[in-house]
């Protein structure tokens, strides 16, 4: 079976359902030939998975079914003109010898690692190291970094009375100290 061309024969039934004339594929260029034809729209239909591929309908149409199928025709035809040399790739299908998936090896530019590092870290540890600081320093730190809300050096300054360039030299000193406790 070929190309199928259909028009419609005038205005629907009382029904809603319209007339269909079948054309040959002459006939039908024959009638776009004609002033009759003028504003008149044809889509052709998608073929059914069962069809062998040599079954095409090409249909009369409203003006907004036809804008509608040629947006559709031109982005299918665009993404199928781009394809080329491109496959779509599910990451869950990617393993690495390790065990682990595709998603699992991409960026999450949404994480602070460091922070989740920091927070996932043994607690046993960072309480050592908060050990060796005096009480003063221990509450600066737990102000600055340890507490839920986050707190800048000049809210701690404004709470203590100490001017910004001592708490920023003392905090300094403070994350030096705690570095070299992790060094050894």
């Amino acid at each position: 079976m070929g190309k199928i061309y259909l028009i419609r024969k005038g205005p629907a039934d009382s029904d809603g359902i319209p007339a269909w004339v079948q054309l040959s594929g002459r006939a039908f260029y024959a009638f776009l030939q004609t002033p009759e034809a003028k504003g008149r729209h044809f889509i052709k239909l998608p073929e059914l998975p069962e069809d062998s591929g040599d079954n095409t309908i090409v249909i009369e149409a409203s003006k907004s079914e036809y804008v509608k199928w040629r947006r559709e025709k031109d982005r299918g035809d665009y993404l199928r003109e781009r394809a080329d040399g491109i496959s779509v790739v599910s990451y869950h299908a990617l393993e690495t010898d390790d065990g682990c998936f595709g998603e699992e090896c991409v960026a999450d530019m949404e994480t602070d690692v460091e922070a989740a590092c920091l927070k996932a870290s043994e607690p046993s540890i960072l309480r050592q190291a908060l050990s060796i600081l005096t009480e003063d320093e221990y509450r600066m730190i737990k102000f600055l970094y340890l507490s839920e809300e986050k707190h800048t050096e000049q809210e701690y300054a404004d709470l203590t009375g100490i001017p910004r360039r001592t708490i920023c030299g003392r905090k300094n000193r403070i994350l030096k100290k705690i570095f070299d406790f992790f060094q050894d």
